[in-house]
């Protein structure tokens, strides 16, 4: 009787003598290219008039790099420390109410010393953060036996520019995610069933880990959060596997310097932050469980592409996601397509390691996140998840499915139904480009920093501190905000004005418009009043362009509160009355 030999997975191990076809190195300049591509082309065909720089979230990562860079190349000389924006005068470590993106800041530094304008820089740092995604999960993917060099072409390409990617584009701090995949792999081979490593590999491995998790953090706080938390998930699921169990206990027993330098290194490099991150965290409060739960997954954002998609743009507006309050962030779909391609791979390769623990933490972390209804799993375990109250944007977590994603399309691309008919591979990669391509969505991102200008210049440089008001409620707060955050950078004099993604504690002085008279008496209260609390002797009001220095104690009563004269460059006439 003939006995069937049983069936074993694929080596998960590359093979460093593998030979790859010629067109191999032109695929991965192509790759390259493409990546650069996306967030340039729209930006030089406008002379970067237009671009991927909004007037909100992207004016404000943008900020805190060009202060940072300034404080780094010594430019900053106001005395302050890095941690210190700037904003919400006096408060320190306002660096810490939102992404602190040490992780771009050495990129953003050598991107302005080769780019005078900001707006370029930030585009450039776009397609490097993308180019920097690709060409590490295509090495990532090349490097397995089981998946062809179209394969890792396509599959990398998913993890750098997929539609959820290039949704988030405005979010700089989401986009590059490159270490999560080096941490990975790193985790990978120190887990592997081989005879154990030297020293001095036992130490590489556990400062790769320790590195490219920290690294991570610095880039994205989120992200970071969600890969520590995902790691969690899968030990359990991993002591219940004998064989993933005989990694863990000869990772324990016989390479105990690998998480043991992990533990070191990551401690040095993030626990710093994370301190300033808690101490912020209990001063200005955490996260409501209501933020929380307004931004949870939905079940049909994993269709949803957005409503800038080319191939799906109409069709997605009828999903629920297309409805939810914070829809940018639901963008989750790669297309029916690539779906069915990334699926099948991923049940295909079932039985390799390199599936089972990427897919399924993964898939609870998301399934934790999501809401089913009026079903919630997250409002319950939030309170007792280390660091949960501090997050807002649960949704985010979706971007770690590009990981399983990438690794699903490369193993179906590689199939050999597929792999062996060209026509085929072919069609089904450009069907996965298609699916993943979105209309830009651009913005005159001129105009917001034009806005600046005649802030900088009403301002006098012997202010101590300065306050902006604008003269109607025609734009959102955030818009002004920035605006006076802006001419902050410029002139080197700190603002009280601020926006992060969090205010200090009492903070009543966001809402800073003086559309007429209650309103400007509303904002001179609440002015003086943060004056009195933080102890500062003087600071200047700008409402419009006119300037009044205002001290604890003043009293300051409009006499003419008229938009056209704020337009016309009398900006409205005030009169002081000192205490009695």
């Amino acid at each position: 009787m003939k006995v069937r030999a049983a069936e074993t997975p694929p080596p998960n191990e590359p093979n460093r003598a593998r030979t790859r076809p010629p067109w191999h190195l032109a695929a991965t300049l192509a790759g390259l290219l493409l990546c650069a591509w996306i967030p340039l082309a729209p930006a030089l065909r406008s002379d970067f008039a237009q671009g991927f720089l909004d007037p909100g979230d992207s004016r404000l990562v943008a900020f805190v790099l060009e202060r940072n860079t300034e404080w780094l190349l010594g430019a900053d000389s106001s005395g302050r420390s890095l941690s210190d924006l700037g904003i919400f005068y006096p408060v320190r470590d306002s660096l810490f109410y939102s992404d602190t993106l040490l992780g771009q800041l050495p990129f953003w530094a050598a991107l302005r010393l080769l780019a005078r304008d900001p707006v370029v820089a930030y585009h450039l740092l776009l397609a490097l953060l993308l180019s920097l995604n690709f060409l590490v999960a295509h090495r990532w993917l090349a490097r397995r036996d089981d998946v062809t060099s179209a394969g890792a072409f396509f599959g990398a390409l998913l993890f750098a520019i997929g539609s959820p990617r290039i949704a988030h584009l405005f979010h700089v701090q989401l986009v590059a995610q490159f270490p999560l995949v080096l941490y990975l792999a790193t985790l990978a081979e120190a887990l592997a069933p081989e005879p154990p490593p030297s020293r001095a590999r036992q130490l590489a491995l556990g400062v790769g880990i320790g590195f490219w998790w920290s690294f991570l953090f610095h880039l994205s706080a989120y992200l970071a959060w969600f890969a520590a938390f995902a790691t969690a998930l899968a030990l359990p699921f991993a002591l219940l596997d004998a064989t993933t169990r005989r990694s863990l206990r000869r990772l324990l027993r016989e390479r105990w310097l690998v998480p043991l330098s992990t533990a070191v290194l990551a401690a040095a490099l993030v626990a710093p932050a994370a301190a300033r991150y808690f101490e912020v965290a209990q001063s200005v409060g955490v996260r409501p469980t209501e933020q929380a739960k307004m931004q949870l997954l939905s079940l049909s954002a994993w269709w949803y592409p957005g409503p800038d998609s080319l191939l799906y743009g109409r069709a997605a507006a009828a999903l629920p996601a297309a409805r939810d309050p914070f829809e940018s962030e639901m963008r989750l779909g790669i297309g029916l397509v690539t779906s069915a391609l990334v699926l099948w791979g991923l049940w295909s390769g079932r039985r390799r390691p390199i599936v089972r623990w990427t897919v399924l933490p993964v898939a609870v972390l998301c399934l934790l996140l999501t809401r089913f209804g009026d079903v919630e799993i997250w409002t319950t375990l939030r309170p007792y998840v280390p660091g949960a109250e501090a997050l807002r944007a649960m949704s985010r977590a979706g971007l770690l499915a590009l990981v399983p994603a990438a690794l699903g399309l490369a193993f179906a691309l590689s199939a050999p139904p597929v792999a062996r008919r060209r026509w085929l591979l072919a069609a089904l990669g450009l069907i996965v480009v298609a699916e993943q391509w979105q209309r830009p969505h651009l913005d005159s991102h001129r105009r917001w920093l034009e806005r600046v200008e005649p802030i900088v210049a009403a301002l006098p440089g012997d202010c101590p501190s300065f306050y902006y008001s604008p003269p109607s409620r025609e734009l959102p707060a955030e818009i002004s905000q920035l605006d006076a955050m802006w001419a902050s950078v410029v002139t080197g004099i700190p603002t009280i004005n601020g926006y992060s993604g969090a205010l200090p504690r009492d903070f009543r002085l966001y809402d800073h418009a003086i559309e007429g008279a209650d309103a400007e008496r509303a904002v001179a209260r609440n002015l003086e009043e943060w004056l009195a609390r933080e102890g500062l002797a003087e600071t200047c009001w700008l409402r419009g362009r006119h300037v009044t220095r205002v001290a604890p104690g003043s009293e300051l009563v409009p006499l003419s509160i008229l938009a056209d004269d704020f337009e016309a460059g009398g900006l409205g006439r005030w009169r002081k009355i000192a205490p009695p």
